[in-house]
């Protein structure tokens, strides 16, 4: 079995935002070509136009420097409910995030996506834990 290795862009967050400069990093100062996408370095809730926008430089970028999107992942979305929220209201906005995340992961030519499960409040794991578990990983089955 042949295995590539690739990186997570959750280095270039902050330092390095802009398509072009963490290509270059990445396939010249790294030396990789295969990436996983961060939404960090592009945000779902952003507005369509800018988004489609940032989406043709991306894969300009990547065209230039050999860089292949592999896959996306959530990045520091660490410490947040997502679909474990207690409310519905805010588990339907993450519903439409990652899919909007997924369709933006599919259009850079990733196969995957990842992120972290959801996290509970205290009172919705003491007091709602089977419902809310079973709510969330339909929303995933869903999302795949």
């Amino acid at each position: 079995m042949k295995i590539g290795l690739g990186i997570n862009l959750g280095f270039a967050i902050n330092k390095y935002i802009e398509p072009e400069v963490w290509t270059r990093v990445t396939a010249c100062e790294i030396g990789l070509q295969k990436v996983q996408f961060v939404a960090d370095l592009l945000n779902p809730s952003l507005p369509d136009n800018y988004i489609d926008s940032q989406v043709k430089r991306i894969r300009a970028a990547c065209e230039v420097y050999g860089i292949s999107v592999v896959s996306v992942f959530t990045s520091t979305f660490t410490r947040i409910n997502l679909f474990l929220h207690p409310d519905k209201e805010a588990r339907e906005y993450w519903f439409k995030w990652f899919t909007r995340f997924a369709d933006i992961g599919s259009q850079l030519g990733a196969k995957n996506i990842g992120s972290h499960f959801g996290i509970f409040t205290f009172d919705a794991y003491e007091n709602r834990y089977e419902e809310l578990l079973e709510n969330c990983v339909r929303y995933w089955q869903k999302l795949s």
